[in-house]
């Protein structure tokens, strides 16, 4: 995903939903669910067709392990699609229940 950040902070966002579109299913990572988030806060995104839908998108598909400690920015992300909350917060939630269960490690 480093290099697709590196593409769009290079050329722009003006037609970079077409490269996050095609790159939702990279691995995901710290640095890159904030970048994602700091894109969806950016007040340019709203301006670009369909970056905001294939930026959330893109968190939504992300491993939730990496998302529980940004939840509340995310769903608080400016551009952030509403309609996906929902499948944030229950993969975050179903993430937590696995986590809790497991036996504590010494």
């Amino acid at each position: 995903m480093s290099l697709v950040i590196r593409a769009v902070e290079t050329y722009g966002q003006t037609d970079a939903y077409r490269l996050i579109e095609s790159s939702r299913d990279f691995p995901q990572s710290e640095e890159s669910i904030a970048w994602v988030i700091d894109e969806l806060n950016d007040e340019q995104t709203g301006r670009h067709e369909n970056y905001a839908n294939n930026l959330s998108m893109a968190l939504v598909e992300a491993d939730p392990a990496l998302l529980l400690p940004r939840e509340a920015a995310l769903l608080e992300a400016r551009h952030f699609l509403p309609d996906l909350c929902v499948n944030v917060t229950a993969g975050v939630l179903r993430f937590g229940r696995v986590f809790s269960r497991r036996p504590p490690t010494s």
